[in-house]
């Protein structure tokens, strides 16, 4: 069966890498992780998101998280970038992105991060070797699923590409792929690489 995609865009976070920032402190120092839980990753501080839209930097972050709980900032560091180093990633869908590149279809990752993504994750992972676009909400300033998904219409720029019609993504979050849909893509709502596989066989590469 052929593909019916032009382009696929892959999400990083829950898709292609899977982990926890600053994992280590959970045994380490379980309050201060129990902290960062609460106060940057939950929902209700917002901190998160002012991350990912670039309106906070890690130093920023960890500085908030030492003022308020008297850990080492330069620890802070050092737990951050050991539990990027430590992220695990599905290596078969890296070669899905090699794949579809061989068959002559646009691969981009488009993720919802941090400048900590930017500054480790890439290299760390070697993502540039599979992905010649990279899209980061950071830089922009704004998440996949606001702003009528202006994201996306970024990534079709660097991708020189102009239809969302032939284009897929593979992402974890709903509001994401809704927001694709809702510009005229297609989406495939990720959970995990054994439900993928059978489906991605069936719809993308035989």
């Amino acid at each position: 069966m052929g593909i019916k995609y032009q382009a696929v865009l892959f999400d990083f976070d829950g898709v292609i890498g899977s982990g926890y920032f600053y994992a280590g402190l959970k045994k380490e120092a379980p309050l201060v992780y129990n902290f960062i839980e609460e106060n940057v990753f939950g929902s209700v501080s917002g901190k998160i998101d002012q991350w990912m839209k670039g309106q906070l930097t890690w130093a920023q972050v960890n500085q908030l998280i030492a003022q308020q709980t008297a850990f080492d900032e330069q620890k802070l560091y050092e737990y951050l970038v050991e539990s990027i180093q430590q992220m695990k990633i599905e290596v078969r869908l890296l070669g899905l992105a090699s794949q579809l590149q061989e068959r002559g279809v646009k691969v981009a990752l488009v993720t919802n991060n941090m400048d900590i993504f930017n500054e480790v994750t890439i290299d760390r992972h070697q993502l540039a070797d599979f992905f010649p676009v990279i899209v980061n909400s950071c830089n922009y300033g704004l998440l996949k699923h606001e702003n009528n998904g202006k994201l996306f219409e970024i990534t079709l720029e660097k991708l020189q590409h102009n239809s969302f019609s032939d284009i897929l993504l593979i992402d974890d979050s709903v509001r994401a792929t809704q927001a694709f849909q809702g510009k005229g893509g297609s989406a495939y709502t990720y959970t995990n690489y054994a439900q993928f596989e059978p489906w991605c066989k069936q719809n993308l590469v035989d």
